[in-house]
């Protein structure tokens, strides 16, 4: 009997490697079937050291790294929110104490201009009777105490930002953040040694680097007493 092969295209048209691969595919599960029928130890020692328990204990050890991973990533953007909100609280609550105080002092030397006042006022050698050093050590320890706060919240982000942001932004907060540390630490230094102009001084250079790392402030932080244009210094 003759096949018609218009009648049957199908099978002629089919890729090869079609066939070939079922055939493969029989002979694999030959091949398995028997050695699990008769040799099912050694099977089972194969597929556990080498297979499926190799396999799996890879899948469940990158799922955990991955777990353990995107936990502690969690825990440390957390961290690092909290931080930067308090270091931002910090320099509100400075912003608030050192425009009081010096809206206090200033009063004490009108009609004064702002400039005059910070060249003469501030210095403890030209304070006229009414201005004490008790009431320089009551409306700058304030500023003081604020300052020290602001610092530790610095350092704290500073050893947090590496972790969570690449070598750019980490190497540009962290040095803002290590310069405002330093001039809050050097306003604590000027502060006990009575140089008030100083510590002034370095209270404007740590308002500009707050701007600088945390450039949502700036619309926020300027004020008449403490604050002009001038330029950031390194």
């Amino acid at each position: 009997m003759k096949i018609n092969l218009k009648k049957n295209p199908s099978f002629i048209s089919t890729p090869y490697y079609i066939y070939l691969a079922i055939l493969c595919f029989a002979v694999a599960f030959l091949f398995i079937s028997y050695y699990i029928c008769e040799n099912k130890s050694w099977w089972s020692n194969l597929w556990l050291n080498f297979g499926y328990g190799t396999f799996a204990s890879f899948v469940v050890s990158l799922l955990i790294d991955i777990g353990n991973t995107k936990r502690n990533q969690n825990i440390l953007n957390t961290k690092y929110r909290i931080i930067t909100s308090d270091c931002i609280e910090r320099c509100y609550r400075l912003r608030e104490k050192v425009r009081n105080s010096m809206e206090e002092l200033y009063s004490y030397y009108e009609p004064m201009t702002y400039d005059e006042f910070v060249d003469e006022g501030l210095n403890p050698n030209y304070n006229p009777d009414e201005v004490s050093e008790n009431c320089y050590d009551r409306v700058l320890s304030a500023v003081v105490y604020e300052a020290d706060k602001l610092k530790e919240s610095a350092d704290k982000l500073v050893e947090i930002i590496p972790i969570c942001f690449d070598d750019r932004i980490n190497g540009k907060m962290r040095h803002n953040l290590k310069v405002i540390s330093s001039y809050c630490n050097s306003i604590r230094q000027y502060y006990n040694e009575d140089e008030y102009k100083s510590c002034v001084y370095r209270i404007k250079r740590v308002k500009n680097y707050i701007i600088r790392s945390f450039p949502e402030l700036k619309d926020d932080f300027l004020n008449p007493y403490t604050d002009d244009e001038d330029e950031y210094d390194d």
